[in-house]
């Protein structure tokens, strides 16, 4: 499985089918991505390779632990329900 710059973070696209396209609903494939890392023993980095994910729902964190959401270069920028993350 293809993971991010570090061997311990998760891949949304890799493990939860997300695309980054900006154009289709990236909501529940990053929803399953941080409910997963609030599970015990795992990694709470959320690795989101360069692109635009349409995010059209809350996420919701369901318990009380650090995530990260990150990219390549953790440059993130919110405009209407969408995360742009600049990368290589």
């Amino acid at each position: 499985m293809v993971v991010g710059a570090l061997p311990s973070w998760t891949n949304v696209r890799a493990a939860y089918r997300a695309v980054g396209d900006g154009m289709a609903d990236q909501t529940r494939s990053i929803q399953r991505g941080l409910m997963i890392r609030a599970s015990s023993g795992r990694s709470p980095v959320l690795f989101l390779p360069r692109g635009t994910y349409r995010i059209t729902k809350t996420l919701i964190l369901t318990s009380r632990i650090n995530v990260n959401i990150v990219g390549r270069i953790p440059a993130a920028r919110l405009s209407s329900g969408t995360a742009r993350l600049a990368g290589r």
